[in-house]
């Protein structure tokens, strides 16, 4: 019985990655990452979160990566609102980095192999071309989709993340079904055992990375690279203090703009 679980669930794999190489034409869009990188302004005045306009606000000083919550899925298990709040939090984690600085350089400096053959009106790749980090950079500040955040049974694995179309390859503006990232049943995403951080967010980033398209076997692909850049800036005590009020403020981000996620559990 393990052997047919096993098989099946590397035919589904294939099968995802089979569907993602496939040549599908879009228009594209989307805007190039600038090489020189804008620095965030450093006059930076507090915003409330009694402040009626703080979602806008917040969206004009931090533009880039646009994911937005479609809902919380309790596939196999019950996620309350607590695990809900911070599940939210780790997103406005992410939100954030990607809107750093610091983070735009790492990435440009840092040399990515792709882990998937695919390709699109923006190029052609196959397993092992190397990557063009500006145009990975681009793709990330222009992300903009409803991702739905499931809790289900899984062994083996932190976390799960569909595969979705490849925009390094195609353009931003793809027309996109609501895609799904998975976290543990056996898990309370409060005081689980693995969900101190940076790994919790630095999860959720690697599993909304598959969301957009990007994958990892062995030594290729960028979502491993990518993880660790944004672990390496989240635990850089200096990246951590240059930013901290801006942090403070930010974190509520997503469970103020979704705030009607967290008025009950949810319940399967």
């Amino acid at each position: 019985m393990k052997n047919i679980k096993n098989t099946f669930i590397i035919f589904i794999s294939l099968l995802l990655v089979v569907s993602c190489a496939q040549k599908i034409t879009y228009p594209t869009s989307i805007k190039d990452s600038k090489t020189n990188v804008t620095e965030i302004n450093t006059n930076y005045k507090r915003i409330s979160t009694n402040d009626a306009n703080y979602v806008r606000k917040m969206e004009e000083l931090y533009p880039a990566w646009n994911v937005k919550l479609s809902w919380f899925n309790p596939k196999d298990a019950k996620i309350t609102i607590a695990e809900k709040r911070n599940m939210l939090r780790k997103l406005s984690l992410v939100k954030f980095m990607i809107n750093t600085p610091e983070f735009e350089e790492k990435v440009l400096a840092t040399t990515m192999y792709s882990a998937v053959n695919t390709n699109g009106p923006n190029g052609n790749i196959k397993v092992g071309s190397k990557l063009d980090s500006k145009r990975i950079m681009t793709v990330l500040k222009n992300r903009n989709y409803s991702v739905a955040i499931r809790k289900q049974k899984m062994s083996g694995v932190a976390a799960l993340g569909v595969l979705g179309k490849s925009l390094y390859c195609l353009a931003d503006n793809v027309s996109q079904d609501t895609l799904w990232i998975a976290f543990p049943s056996v898990e309370n995403w409060v005081n689980g055992g693995y969900l101190l951080e940076p790994y919790l967010s630095a999860i959720v980033f690697h599993e909304i990375l598959h969301n957009t398209g990007f994958s990892h076997s062995g030594n290729y692909g960028a979502i491993y690279p990518l993880q660790n850049i944004y672990k390496s800036l989240y635990n850089d005590k200096k990246w951590k203090e240059k930013y901290k009020e801006r942090l403070e403020d930010f974190q509520y981000y997503y469970e103020i703009k979704y705030s009607e996620v967290l008025q009950k559990d949810s319940i399967k």
